[in-house]
């Protein structure tokens, strides 16, 4: 997807943050080490923006499945993370509840590659929105903030040593499923726009994301 917005922004001639190509540049290794320790697939959402959580009281919603497809499940919580601003503390507690007890260390390492990466794309998916002159919000803003954040964990120094340690992940860590011990995460409107405001499907959190956990909700 990263490339197919870099193909539609280039095409556009559309500026670009400063220093972007550079960074784009420099998570290569970061693409290697994916490439190298791959692993199964999940059904996965892709888009776990607070506004796509709905807690009734009684169960945790997630809607808004515009961008759901097959993905390493740990994209979702390390965009989860940043969306909510989740804490080093927070992340391992997200972490611990997903699998079920202690996660490993390629388990933790690909989450936090994935932080980055998904800063990466949605300052692409921004730049395209302000190469629209979509006036929902300030869209140059949003990806310069986006971009500063990406960009500061890709020149962290700590980078080439979570990347050698993103090995494959344990069984533990990587199956299809929600851990019913997920914490409950009160659905709050943040100040990021909501990319899509068509209804979808959600899931129980706890249930399996294939069909049989899947559960018609409307907003």
């Amino acid at each position: 997807m990263i490339d197919e917005y870099l193909a539609i922004l280039d095409e556009r001639k559309a500026e670009l943050p400063e220093g972007y190509a550079a960074i784009v540049e420099s998570a290569q290794p970061v693409r290697v080490a994916l490439q190298r320790s791959p692993v199964k697939l999940a059904p996965s959402h892709c888009d776990p923006l607070c506004e796509n959580f709905l807690d009734s009281g009684e169960r945790m919603w997630i809607v808004d499945w515009e961008y759901s497809g097959m993905n390493d499940p740990l994209w979702d919580l390390g965009d989860l993370s940043v969306e909510a601003g989740f804490t080093a503390v927070q992340d391992l507690e997200l972490m611990r509840a997903y699998c079920g007890g202690e996660p490993g260390q390629a388990e933790l390492g690909r989450m936090v590659i994935y932080k980055a990466m998904c800063d990466l794309l949605w300052t692409l998916w921004g730049l395209i929105q302000h190469s629209d002159g979509n006036p929902a919000e300030d869209f140059w803003a949003y990806s310069s903030g986006r971009f500063e954040r990406c960009k500061a964990l890709m020149t962290s120094p700590d980078l080439p040593d979570i990347c050698r340690q993103s090995t494959p992940a344990s069984k533990k860590g990587n199956g299809a499923y929600l851990s019913p011990k997920l914490p409950s995460l009160r659905a709050k409107r943040s100040n990021l726009t909501k990319r899509s405001q068509s209804p979808g499907d959600g899931f129980v959190a706890g249930a399996p994301l294939g069909p049989a956990g899947l559960a018609k909700t409307r907003e």
